[in-house]
Order: structure tokens, then sequence, then C-alpha cells
């Protein structure tokens, strides 16, 4: 079973290699490794603290995937590379969509003209840039690391190679972590074969051309890490520092000054192969589309986490009583508005983050900026629990 149940709540279990996004304020979450392979699609509420599954039976729907990727542009989720048959991945350019509204599934067989594609792999990176998908690296069943680097353009459904990033940068590479800031995508660490990396480089989109950046310190070897651009500076958490686990480091990059800067990791267990996301408004930078509608009159404000961490699970879950969420929405809708509406409001997926803050004034104003969160969900070594963790940390002092 791709699912736990406890007292009616639902979810998925505990996995690792999969591949999760965010719009709004829901989590995508699609595929991984438990005790097998799954091949399952699940929406997260992060203001409800709710899971819920989306269908997957159908003939257009991805296959099983691990070690995949998924972005989202435009209301549309791409899920890319992860699958298990590599002679049948030869013949199949595996990339998916998901139209988030209409709940419908596609896939994509190829450009009107033709052209190259590129074949299935796994520990690629994927950023959203200006329209398009930018793909780097990955292991390619049979011939190891990649150092392949793909744009897939949204507007026309076309992909072309970047032949120019083959005479200089990382070289083969899976594993890694990758960002977009300003116009550049900056990619830190990885495997290349069985062999760890500690290198740091930016591609610059107006030149087309790798740099390579060299600091004094910063994070050591890392591969099955995670990193979020976040404000001006680019977050980075968990992965193995070597093949025998890791200590789940947790860093910042400042762009501009080019200096790391070593995080309080709190009580947060080593992770690797999880997922990590932003929300909150200072993501916006980063690819993340969040409604900025004030005509909804169902809002919701969540308790400020000061920097405290800890993990969330679904209301039911055998786990819930002993976990100590603080986090709590409420509703802000006036009683008389209810007895008018004859409705309670309910936040929903496009909810405004930027009324996510529970300290106001008399006049009932917001004295403080909207909070910032980091999501991670699931990773290696699981949970020991059934249910899937998200944890959730605050970032209003980092």
């Amino acid at each position: 079973m791709n699912e736990w149940r406890v007292g009616g709540a639902r979810g998925p279990r505990d996995r690792y290699k999969h591949a999760c996004c965010i719009r709004g304020n829901c989590v995508y979450l699609y595929g991984g490794r438990e005790t097998k392979i799954q091949k399952d699609l699940w929406r997260y509420n992060v203001l409800l603290n709710e899971w819920s599954e989306l269908d997957t039976n159908t003939e257009e729907a991805p296959e099983e995937l691990e070690e995949h990727t998924m972005v989202e542009s435009e209301g549309v989720l791409y899920i890319f590379g992860g699958m298990l048959d590599s002679a049948y991945a030869e013949v199949k350019t595996p990339l998916w969509m998901y139209l988030i509204d209409r709940a419908r599934w596609s896939r994509w067989r190829g450009a009107a003209g033709g052209g190259q594609s590129p074949c299935n792999r796994k520990g690629h990176s994927a950023v959203v840039y200006r329209g398009a998908m930018h793909v780097y690296g990955g292991y390619i069943d049979m011939k190891g690391s990649s150092q392949d680097f793909w744009t897939f353009t949204f507007e026309n459904s076309e992909w072309s190679l970047e032949t120019s990033s083959c005479d200089s940068g990382p070289g083969p590479r899976h594993g890694h972590s990758a960002v977009t800031y300003q116009d550049g995508m900056y990619l830190y660490g990885g495997l290349t074969g069985l062999k760890e990396q500690s290198d740091f480089w930016k591609w610059d989109f107006s030149s087309l051309s790798w740099s390579r950046i060299r600091v004094l310190s910063g994070p050591s070897k890392l591969f099955g890490h995670t990193a979020v651009t976040f404000k001006d500076a680019m977050l980075l958490f968990g992965g193995g520092e070597t093949q025998n686990g890791g200590k789940s480091p947790f860093w910042k990059f400042q762009f501009s000054a080019e200096t790391w800067q070593r995080l309080d990791g709190g009580p947060l267990q080593p992770k690797s192969y999880h997922s990590c996301m932003g929300w909150g408004v200072s993501f916006l930078q980063c690819g993340n589309h969040f409604s900025t509608s004030q005509n909804s009159k169902s809002e919701a404000k969540s308790w400020s986490f000061k920097n405290r961490y800890f993990p969330s699970f679904t209301e039911g879950s055998a786990d819930h009583q002993d976990n100590g969420i603080e986090m709590q929405t409420f509703n802000t809708q006036s009683k008389a508005e209810e007895q008018e509406t004859g409705q309670k409001s309910r936040p929903t997926e496009d909810v405004s983050p930027q009324c996510l803050t529970a300290h106001t004034n008399s006049e009932g104003q917001s004295t403080e900026d909207p909070q910032d969160l980091l999501l991670i969900v699931g990773g290696k070594p699981l949970s020991g629990r059934t249910a899937i963790s998200v944890w959730k940390i605050s970032l209003d002092k980092v």
C-alpha cells in the first residue's frame, strides 16, 4: 500500500527519492521509494495540514518513478525521468504533464518537427527559468553520470541541448542540487560515478557559460541534499557526506558576498534524498506561484514558529497527539459575515501567503512581515512511522 490510514485520516507513506514542488499553499508529491517504488500523486495543504490523493489511474500518468524531478509552471506539473526499464527508456522521453485545475494527465510524445530529446535518467536537477525547464546531468543506466544540459521550452513543448555546457563546468554529475537566482543557476556537489563532490558552480543564462565559485569554507562533499533560493541567498540542507551517511548540515550561501554560513539545524535528524521547498512571499523569486487576490473573504493566519523545529502529521494519525505542533489555522471571517453567507470560511490553495501572520495590533493590522517556512518532506532514513513527515522550519530570523 502507498498510503496510511488512522481514524479516517489519509496520507502518503514515508519514502525517499520522491519529487515535490509547491504551488500556492499546496505541496505536490509524486512517487519515490519505501519498500518498493511508488506511482502515486498527493497534494498537501500547508494551512490545513491535510493530504489528499490525486488520480493516477490512467494510461497517461507516469509509472513507478524514483530520483525523478517535478517542477511547476502556470498551473502545470512537469515530471521528468526516474523510470526503471532502461531498454524501454531508450525509445521514450520520460516527461509527463499534470494540469492541476483540470486534474488531467498527458505525456510528451515529441515535437511536431522531430528533433532531439533526452533519454531516461535519475538524480538529475531541474529548475525553471524564463518559460523553460533546465535539466542538468543525471545517472543513465549503462552509461553512468551524465553532463547533458537540456532545456524544455513550455510554450512550444520542445527540447534543445546546450552544447556549450560540455566545454567547461561541473562535468558528469548526479545527486547534486541546483537553484536559480537572477540570471544564474547555482549547482552544488553530487556524485561523479561513485565519487562525492564538493564543488560549486554557476551557469550564466546570459553569457551561456560556466564559472566556478571558490570559497575558503562551506559544506563538505554532499549528495542527495536539497537547496532552495531564499531572498538573496541559497539554503542548503541535508545529504550524505560519504556513501555511509551524513550529518544533515544546514547552510546559507549569500549570493552577493559569496560567503557560506552554517545555520543551527536544531533537532532535525540527518536526511538525504528528501524534498525541500520554500513557502512564503520571500520565495516568490524562486518561481513559486502564490495568489495575491484580495477578493477572497476566507483568509487564514498562522502562529509564528519563532525558529522552532517540529514535524507535522495529518490530523488523526497515531503520531499527532505527541508531535507538539504549534502551527494553527483559524478563521478571520467575522461572525456577522458567517451568518450572512451561511458558511464558515476555510483556507484553500489560493489563500495568499501575505496573510500568514498571527501578530496584529488593536486595529487588526499586521505588526510584522509575513512568515516564511522551509518545508522538508520525507527522506532517508525513514522516520520509523507509517506516515511521511513534513518538517516546518521558521525562517523569520535567517
